[in-house]
C-alpha cells in the first residue's frame, strides 16, 4: 500500500474527513468540531475506535459471491491492483494516483471481482479516462468549429469540487466505456458496471440532497452545476431514471436565483451550464408529448434570449440560428395548445407562417454568407437541420391539427424525409459532424413510419452506431421507442412521443 507521506500538521481530523469539511488543523482538538458540539477524534494515522451500543451495527459489509470462473489469475491480479491503490480518500494524494493512472486501469472496474478501495481512486480513474479517451475524440470537432468548452479536465481542481460532481463524472465515464465496449453480451461485466454507476449516482444524489437542504449551498454555483451534470448524464446510462424531476428541480433553483435570463447576465462563469440546460430543454421538449413540456422562462422571452446568446450555442449543435429559433417556436406552439386560452385560428396562422419561413432558408446561401472553409460539409449540416426541423414542424403540428393533412404537405414531408435520409448517410462518415446528428437521426426515424422496412433498418443501424461512437445508451432507447411506433400503426408525432423523452445527449 502506498505510504502516507503528507506532513503531520496537514492531516485532517477524522470528524472533518467524515463530514467532508476543510479542517482547521488545530491541535489537539479541531475548533470546527468544538463549535458544532462534536468530540474531535484527533489526527492519528489510524481512525480511532468508536464505542457502539450493544445490539447496534455501524456498518455491515455485503457478502459477495466469487463469480469469477476459470483461471483465477485475472481476479488475483485485479485484487492486487486494487490493494496497491490508496486506501484513504485524501485530496492531497490525488497527484500520486493520477501519475500512475491510465485507461487500462479504468478497465479493472468492469471485472466482477473488483472491489472499490476508495472513492478517490475510482473517481481519478474516471477523470483520467475522460482525458485520455473521450477528450481526444472531441478535440477533432474543434478542427471544424472552435468550441471553448471542450477542454482537458484539470485534475488539480478535483479537491475543490463537491463530491456530487466527482460521482457524476464517474457515472459518465463508466457509462461511456460500457456503451463503447458494447458489454450487452457479457452479463457479469454489464452487471458490475451497472452497479458501479448506481453506486456513484446514489452518492451524487445524496450529496446534492445535503447541499440543497443547506440554505447557503441551496442555489450555489456548484449546486446548479451538479444538478445539470446529473440531469444530462441520467439518460446516458439506459436506466429508467427520473431525469424529468432533475430538470424541474434545476428550473426551481434557477428561479430562486432570479430566473434564467438574470443568472445568465449576472454569472458569466455559469453561462456554459445555462447554455447546456437550454439545449437539453429545447431538444427534450421536441421529443416529449405536447402536454408535458419543460418551461425555463416565458416563451415570449426565450427566443430573444437565445438569439442574444447564440454564439455560445452554435458550437454545440452547428445549427443555423434562424432554424434553431424556429425549432423553439414550434415547441412553444405545441405547448400553447394545452393553454385554456388557446385559439386554434391564431395558432394555425402562426404554424403556416412558420413553415413558410423554414422553406425560405437556403443552405447554399447560408454557407456562402457565414463560412469560408469546408463549405460542402457546412452545406450538408445546414441541409440536415433544415429538413429535420421541417419534418418536425409538419408532423408535430399536424398531430395537433395546427397544420392540415393534405397532398401538398405530404409531398413536402416526403421530400425532406428523403433528403434527410440521404444527407445522414454522408454525415455518418464525416469525422467533423458525425457526433452532431443524433436528434436528426431520431427525426428521420419518426418520418420512417412512412418508409420501407429497409429504411427503418438503416435508421436502427445508425442509432446503434451512434450509441457506440458517443458512449451513450440514448440512441438505443430512441430505437426502442421508434420500433414500437413503427409497429403501432399510428402516424402522429405525439403518438410516437407519448411521454417525456430526451434524445439530445
Amino acid at each position: 500500500m502506498a505510504q502516507d507521506t503528507e506532513p503531520q500538521q496537514k492531516r485532517q481530523c477524522w470528524e472533518c474527513f467524515r463530514r467532508r469539511l476543510v479542517c482547521d488543523f488545530t491541535r489537539p482538538c479541531c475548533k470546527k468540531c468544538i463549535k458544532t458540539g462534536k468530540d474531535c477524534p484527533g489526527y492519528d494515522e489510524k481512525k480511532p475506535l468508536k464505542w457502539v451500543e450493544p445490539g447496534k451495527v455501524a456498518s455491515k459489509r455485503r457478502q459477495r459471491q466469487n463469480i469469477c470462473k476459470g483461471d483465477g489469475g485475472v481476479c488475483q491480479e485485479a485484487a492486487s491492483t486494487a490493494s496497491s491503490e490508496v486506501s484513504r480518500a485524501d485530496h492531497t494524494r490525488l497527484p500520486v494516483i493520477v501519475k500512475d493512472g491510465n485507461v487500462e486501469d479504468f478497465e479493472v472496474i468492469f471485472n466482477p471481482c473488483f472491489e472499490m478501495i476508495d472513492r478517490t481512486t475510482d473517481i481519478v480513474r474516471a477523470i483520467n479516462y475522460y482525458n485520455t479517451h473521450v477528450y481526444p475524440e472531441l478535440l477533432v470537432i474543434t478542427e471544424f468549429v472552435p468550441n471553448p468548452y471542450i477542454i482537458h479536465f484539470p485534475l488539480e481542481v478535483l479537491p475543490y469540487l463537491p463530491p456530487s460532481i466527482h460521482h457524476t463524472m464517474a457515472c459518465f465515464a463508466i457509462s461511456h466505456r460500457m456503451n463503447q465496449l458494447r458489454l450487452v453480451e457479457d452479463s457479469n461485466r454489464i452487471t458490475t458496471a451497472s452497479n458501479r454507476i448506481l453506486h456513484h449516482r446514489g452518492e451524487a444524489i445524496r450529496d446534492l440532497g445535503e447541499a440543497i437542504a443547506t440554505p447557503e449551498n441551496q442555489t450555489s454555483d456548484f449546486t446548479l452545476t451538479s444538478v445539470l451534470l446529473l440531469l444530462t448524464t441520467e439518460p446516458q446510462h439506459g436506466f429508467k431514471s427520473p431525469w424529468r424531476a432533475h430538470a424541474h428541480g434545476l428550473n426551481r433553483l434557477i428561479k430562486l436565483r432570479g430566473g434564467f435570463g438574470s443568472v445568465f447576465q449576472s454569472s458569466i462563469h455559469l453561462q456554459p451550464v445555462l447554455v447546456l440546460y437550454m439545449l437539453f430543454t429545447v431538444y427534450s421538449n421536441s421529443t416529449s408529448h405536447s402536454a408535458d413540456q419543460l418551461d425555463i422562462m416565458s416563451p415570449l422571452l426565450l427566443v430573444p434570449q437565445v438569439a442574444d446568446m447564440y454564439k455560445l450555442v452554435f458550437p454545440h449543435v452547428l445549427c443555423p440560428q434562424s432554424l434553431f429559433l424556429d425549432l423553439i417556436t414550434i415547441n412553444n406552439l405545441r405547448a400553447q395548445t394545452m393553454d385554456p386560452r388557446f385559439t386554434s385560428e391564431t395558432s394555425q396562422s402562426t404554424a403556416e407562417h412558420l413553415l413558410a419561413h423554414l422553406e425560405t432558408f437556403f443552405p447554399a446561401k447560408w454557407v456562402e454568407e457565414n463560412t469560408d472553409n469546408l463549405q460542402e460539409v457546412w452545406k450538408l449540416i445546414a441541409s440536415i437541420h433544415q429538413s429535420s426541423i421541417i419534418i418536425y414542424c409538419i408532423m408535430s403540428l399536424q398531430s395537433l391539427s395546427l397544420l392540415p393533412i393534405n397532398a401538398q404537405l405530404e409531398a413536402t414531408r416526403s421530400f425532406h424525409g428523403f433528403r434527410l435520409f440521404e444527407c445522414l448517410q454522408k454525415a455518418r462518415v464525416s469525422r467533423f459532424i458525425n457526433k452532431f446528428i443524433m436528434w436528426p437521426v431520431v427525426v428521420s426515424g419518426v418520418e420512417a413510419v412512412y418508409r420501407s422496412p429497409h429504411v427503418r433498418h438503416i435508421v436502427a443501424k445508425q442509432l446503434a452506431a451512434l450509441s457506440q461512437d458517443l458512449g451513450t445508451a440514448t440512441p438505443l432507447q430512441a430505437n426502442v421507442k421508434l420500433e414500437a411506433f413503427w409497429a403501432s400503426g399510428k402516424f402522429g408525432w405525439d403518438d410516437c412521443f407519448d411521454g417525456p423523452y430526451s434524445f439530445f445527449i
